[in-house]
């Protein structure tokens, strides 16, 4: 998928960097990113039958789950699908974390300066096992 660039800069210790921004008519798309590597992935809601399925279960097996799956309160959803995901991602809610101070306070993205691909979260290893060996290993 491409996607806009745009370059920011760390609130905290002023390193400038550059981070990757959905439009806002990307419904149900969603960033995440790894922050060991500093990889960006994108995953759309609407695509992933078999992820779906595994969270629907999980929110439906626990009252409190399905309180906080709000963007509100935490978006369970999200978390779920980062680590259903091949590799350590997370959701990006608001601000990526600065590389440098790890502090999620930049400014906003309103210069850009590119285009980027960005290939699409795998779920390789999820897809391999059982819903119920999925299940067990979803600790939030």
């Amino acid at each position: 998928m491409e996607i806009a660039e745009f370059n920011v800069r760390c609130y905290i210790c002023w390193k400038k960097f550059v981070i990757p921004a959905l439009s806002d008519f990307n419904y149900g798309e969603f960033l995440f990113v790894n922050y060991k590597t500093r990889e960006f992935r994108h995953f759309n809601r609407f695509d992933k039958n078999g992820i779906e399925k595994i969270i629907s279960e999980k929110l439906n097996s626990d009252q409190e789950l399905q309180f906080k799956n709000d963007e509100t309160k935490g978006n369970i959803y999200l978390k779920l699908v980062g680590k259903l995901s091949d590799g350590e991602f997370e959701p990006i809610f608001s601000n990526v974390k600065c590389p440098r101070c790890k502090c999620g306070f930049h400014s906003f993205p309103n210069n850009k300066i590119g285009m980027t691909n960005i290939a699409e979260l795998t779920f390789e290893k999820s897809n391999e096992k059982t819903i119920e060996e999925n299940l067990k290993n979803l600790i939030i």
